[in-house]
């Protein structure tokens, strides 16, 4: 569960894919952070969490 009062969504549940190394990517974005290392898997999830009802741009757990 995450939660940032006033600004995400109270007692959602999204159950799209989300993988462990998403997280420093997305909590940087949630932070609106600018700088961001560019040599890193992981993918900015903040809008899915932003918006229940989106879906992950994962389509799977690695990349090729």
């Amino acid at each position: 569960m995450i939660s940032l009062r006033d600004h995400l969504p109270a007692n959602q549940v999204n159950d799209q894919f989300f993988m462990n190394l998403d997280w420093m990517p997305t909590l940087a974005g949630l932070c609106e952070l600018k700088i961001q290392p560019k040599n890193i898997d992981g993918l900015d999830m903040s809008q899915m969490i932003k918006n229940p009802k989106a879906f992950s741009p994962r389509k799977g757990g690695f990349c090729k």
